[in-house]
C-alpha cells in the first residue's frame, strides 16, 4: 500500500549579492562558492566545511562528494548522503530507533548551521534528534523554523509513535528517509524536504511519504499537510 501527500515546494531564499570567498575548504569539496541567505553568519562557505561549534567529527565534515557516509555509532544503521556539490541531501535510517530519554541536542551546533540560512532558519535534523539522529553537519541543513517546529515535527512524531505502538504486535519501521532538494548548485538552503517511512503493522506493509516546502506557509497549507500525514498514519495502522 502506498499513501502519499504533496504540497508545492517553496522557492529557495535569495542569496546575498556579494558573498565573500569560501572558508575552511575541504580537500575533496567542489570548487563552488556556496551562498547562504541574507543576514546569514557566513554568506558563502564550502558545504563540507568544518562548522566551528560542531568540531570533533572531522570524518563527517570533509567527505568525498556524492557518497553515503555511515554513522560511526555501534549498532546504529544510519547513513547520510552528500551530493555532488558536497551538501547533505539525505538522511537514511535502517534499524530505525528513537531515544527513550531524548535529552538535549547540541543547540550551538544546530544554531550555527541555521545561521547559514539567516534569520528565521533552524539547523534542522534530517533524521530527527529524538529519532536517534546525530547533531552532525551531515545530518543538519538550514530549515525554515516554522516548518521545523510545525508540520515537519508532526511527521517525525507520527513515525516515532508508530514505532512505539506496543498494542499492535509486529509493528516495525523498516526504513526512514528524509531527502532534500536544492534550487541551484550554489545554494546551501534546501527548497524542499520529502520524508518517507516504510512501516509494517501486524504484517501489512505501507509506505508513508510527505513533501514539505522550506518556506513560510499559511494556516490552510499547514492544515492540509497535517491532515495528509494523519490520514496516512491511520491508513497504515499507526497511532497518530
Amino acid at each position: 500500500m502506498l499513501v502519499t501527500g504533496a504540497l508545492a515546494l517553496g522557492a529557495a531564499a535569495p542569496a546575498s549579492a556579494s558573498p565573500p570567498p569560501a572558508r575552511h575548504a575541504a580537500p575533496h569539496a567542489p570548487a563552488v562558492a556556496f551562498q547562504g541567505g541574507p543576514g546569514g553568519r557566513e554568506a558563502a562557505y564550502s558545504a563540507s566545511a568544518i562548522v566551528p561549534s560542531c568540531e570533533g567529527q572531522e570524518w563527517l565534515y570533509r567527505p568525498q562528494a556524492n557518497t553515503y557516509i555511515p554513522d560511526p555509532r555501534p549498532g546504529v544503521g544510519y547513513r547520510y548522503h552528500i551530493d555532488a556539490q558536497g551538501r547533505p541531501d539525505q538522511g537514511l535510517a535502517n534499524n530505525y530507533s528513537f531515544r527513550a530519554e531524548p535529552g538535549q541536542a547540541d543547540n550551538k551546533c544546530r544554531g550555527d548551521v541555521g545561521h547559514y540560512g539567516g534569520k528565521g532558519y533552524h539547523g534542522g535534523h534530517l533524521i530527527g534528534y529524538e529519532s536517534n539522529g546525530p547533531t552532525f553537519r551531515a545530518n543538519l541543513v538550514p530549515q525554515w523554523g516554522q516548518i521545523n517546529s510545525g508540520v515537519f515535527q508532526v511527521f517525525e512524531k507520527g513515525i516515532r509513535a508508530c514505532a512505539r505502538t506496543s498494542t499492535t504486535p509486529g509493528t516495525v519501521v523498516e526504513t526512514y528517509s528524509v531527502r532534500v532538494t536544492y534550487a541551484a548548485t550554489t545554494t546551501v538552503i534546501p527548497n524542499g524536504f520529502t520524508g518517507t517511512a516504510r512501516v509494517h503493522v501486524a504484517g501489512a506493509a505501507s509506505t508513508i511519504t510527505q513533501q514539505f516546502p522550506n518556506a513560510q506557509i499559511d494556516n490552510q497549507q499547514s492544515q492540509q499537510i497535517r491532515d495528509s500525514i494523519n490520514t496516512q498514519l491511520q491508513a497504515a495502522g499507526c497511532k497518530s
